[in-house]
């Protein structure tokens, strides 16, 4: 099926980038939704879930690695520290870079958060017909990983 694109925008709901941005804002809804009873918002949780996958990248990596810029994510950090669910620490050999770590009460927390979030992923899906799952899932991905590559 061939999608045309017109030369002019004349409607909103006909673009893919406002259809893109209106499918976020749908997709962080269900997301906090699922996961209010944690009292954890879908940044808060992909850092706390980044961390879990890759223990050993600097704030720095991290910011890189989720898109979420370094002075949020800094202030996230101190406000997830304060609820004992991260430890900052100095990276050896770096005066000014921080290492980011799970605490047990951190680990705990992801754990049921995970679970919330599957519930959420399968809350949005399940507004698109079954047939077409996998080519949404399939466009999402490469779109996501189209941030990975250097510009």
């Amino acid at each position: 099926m061939t999608v045309r694109l017109p030369r002019k925008l004349a409607r909103l709901d006909r673009s893919p980038v406002y259809l893109v941005h209106r499918t976020q804002q749908l997709a962080t809804e269900i997301f906090n939704r699922e996961l209010a009873v944690l009292d954890l918002t879908r940044p808060q949780f992909t850092l706390l879930m980044t961390i879990s996958l890759h223990p050993k990248l600097s704030q720095k990596q991290i910011s890189a690695r989720t898109g979420i810029d370094q002075s949020t994510l800094g202030q996230m950090a101190a406000r997830l520290e304060q609820r004992g669910l991260l430890q900052r620490a100095r990276r050896p050999g770096s005066p000014r870079g921080l290492m980011l770590a799970l605490t047990r009460k951190g680990t705990t927390l992801l754990e049921k958060a995970k679970t919330l979030a599957a519930n959420a992923d399968r809350n949005l899906l399940h507004t698109v017909p079954p047939a077409e799952r996998r080519i949404v899932m399939n466009a999402l991905t490469a779109w996501s990983d189209l941030l990975d590559e250097p510009r």
